[in-house]
């Protein structure tokens, strides 16, 4: 039996790439726990940034039934049009002179912050406060799951949309925070049908046949619909 040798075992020392690309994977561990740490502590103790639903109707909505629900697609730093849209066209509705009930909401989507699930900037945080205080003001803004932005306007829409079929009601208005629409020309023309709400109704601009746009420079561009035509 031969004896045990250093020789034996023989046991190189990694080399210093080796070493410092291991040294380097360690830091990138380490940064990302540290990220995390901070991510999950700032949107745990921040709140500032509101839960989507405390915009949602409340639950007692869903109990009444209205004759129509007016959705205006707004933006987060749109106050100044939204005061406009309730200062003008709005008043063409009087509830207190109507034998009818409507129901309003302004829908905003959400920073894209928060639908990446990245830490928001004080910015972001300022907006969210004063759209706060304006929701406590007036009481009717609707937050939904899509981002706050020009591209998103479809997913803004599908949200809404998902949101009202959870509540009984006649007719659905959707329209902008730049639009001037007469109310009170519209409901009379609704009231007209009778009792009996009119099935399968649409009213407006309708375009046919339109293609996507592809040029990614044009602000209406649709670069994720693969078919050649919209369905209308």
């Amino acid at each position: 039996m031969k004896p045990f040798s250093s020789e034996s075992i023989v046991i190189k020392a990694p080399s210093f790439k080796v070493t410092f690309l291991i040294l380097l994977f360690g830091l990138q561990i380490v940064l990302l726990l540290c990220y995390d740490a901070y991510y999950t502590k700032q949107i745990s103790s921040d709140n500032r940034l509101f839960a989507i639903s405390n915009f949602i109707a409340p639950k007692n909505n869903k109990n009444r039934h209205y004759f129509a629900v007016v959705t205006i697609l707004s933006d987060i730093s749109s106050k100044e049009r939204r005061l406009a849209v309730r200062d003008t066209w709005l008043r063409f509705y009087q509830p207190e002179h109507s034998n009818f009930e409507v129901l309003v909401k302004f829908v905003i989507g959400q920073p894209y912050c928060v639908m990446q699930q990245l830490p928001c900037s004080e910015q972001d945080l300022q907006k969210e406060e004063r759209l706060r205080k304006e929701q406590d003001d007036f009481g009717d803004i609707l937050r939904v799951h899509a981002e706050d932005g020009y591209n998103s306007l479809s997913d803004k829409v599908c949200a809404l949309f998902e949101w009202a079929a959870d509540i009984s009601f006649d007719y659905l208005i959707k329209t902008d925070h730049d639009i001037f629409i007469r109310l009170d020309t519209i409901f009379d023309e609704l009231k007209n049908f009778g009792p009996t709400p009119k099935k399968s109704y649409w009213r407006g601009l309708v375009w046919k046949d339109i293609q996507p746009i592809k040029n990614n420079e044009d602000k209406n561009k649709e670069l994720t619909y693969e078919l050649l035509k919209f369905p209308v």
